[in-house]
């Protein structure tokens, strides 16, 4: 008996097909809604801005994360789920060209007006889901491609070959090591609520072995992040929570009392301030030595992440 029949798992195991069940069952926890959904309305997406925007801890963590990127003046960058331009406004101010691709209308929206505001004309948008893109469309190829905790799409494997066939140089995937502090909610309320344990998305554990699965051997660096949000009252928290728990009014006694214990009471109204866990997967699409052939490996096994 092979390590993966003895856990209950095939023989031959099919990474790919694992991460789309996970983000599969997940969705269904949101009502069937997947990325685009979640950020169709202005108003979430503009609380997703504000949030990930303002303190500047966020500022550092950009600053960071561009800093460990090989970006020259004449670098042309593919920026996957740009969301409200985190990372796309500051790569495009340093005068590179950037393609960013965000298919949620609320996240889009905002990207726009950003470069409106800022006067950026070396930023194209393509309102698109990933999957949905076309080769032309892109105006690649590109020396950087990103994906930044916007790896929500059910076909992994197909999603990373298309990045490849954009790139002609260096992919970098952000994504979650631990499980996050909304989730950590999440998992301490949804069997309250609906009865049933939480499936949350998958994490890099998964998308290693696919990768591995694909002959790609990439670099990799896990980092913590600071997840902080605020609320001016504690009604606005729990409408949060109802929303993001698609909880009904009878559980409001159960949610105030959550918030009451989770949530720190500051002097203009309620916080939380949480550690995870996240990594950073990279490599040169150009130096054969991170490659195999890319098939489904007979061989196939959960490879240990202790390299990490």
């Amino acid at each position: 008996m092979t390590p993966l029949e003895g856990a209950g798992l095939p023989a031959l195991c099919d990474w790919n097909e694992i991460w789309k069940h996970q983000v599969e069952q997940n969705e269904l926890e949101k009502g069937g809604s997947d990325y685009q959904g979640l950020w169709k309305d202005r108003s979430g997406a503009e609380r997703f801005f504000k949030r990930s925007e303002g303190p500047s801890r966020d500022h550092n963590r950009i600053t960071k994360t561009l800093a460990n990127l090989p970006i020259a003046r004449s670098s042309r960058i593919l920026d996957i789920g740009a969301g409200p331009g985190s990372l796309a406004i500051p790569m495009a101010k340093r005068g590179v060209h950037v393609t960013a691709v965000e298919p949620a209308d609320g996240m889009a929206d905002i990207l726009e007006e950003r470069i409106q505001n800022e006067g950026l004309t070396n930023i194209q948008v393509i309102r698109k889901a990933w999957e949905d893109c076309i080769p032309k469309e892109l105006g690649g190829p590109f020396d950087i491609t990103i994906a930044s905790y916007s790896l929500g799409m059910k076909d992994l494997r197909q999603a990373i070959k298309s990045m490849e066939n954009a790139t002609r140089g260096t992919i970098a995937l952000y994504w979650f090591a631990s499980e996050t502090p909304w989730e950590q909610d999440m998992a301490a309320l949804w069997p309250v609520l609906h009865g049933r344990p939480y499936a949350g998305m998958p994490k890099c554990d998964i998308l290693y072995n696919v990768l591995y699965q694909m002959g790609i051997f990439p670099n990799a660096v896990v980092f913590p992040i600071e997840y902080h949000d605020k609320y001016r009252t504690l009604e606005e928290a729990l409408d949060h929570y109802r929303e993001r728990l698609r909880a009904g009014s009878n559980h409001d006694a159960i949610l105030r009392r959550f918030c009451e214990r989770r949530l720190i009471q500051v002097p203009d109204g309620y916080t939380i301030r949480e550690t995870s866990m996240r990594v950073k997967f990279w490599w040169d699409t150009r130096i054969l030595q991170s490659r195999a052939p890319d098939i489904l490996r007979s061989d196939a096994r959960l490879t240990p992440l202790s390299l990490l």
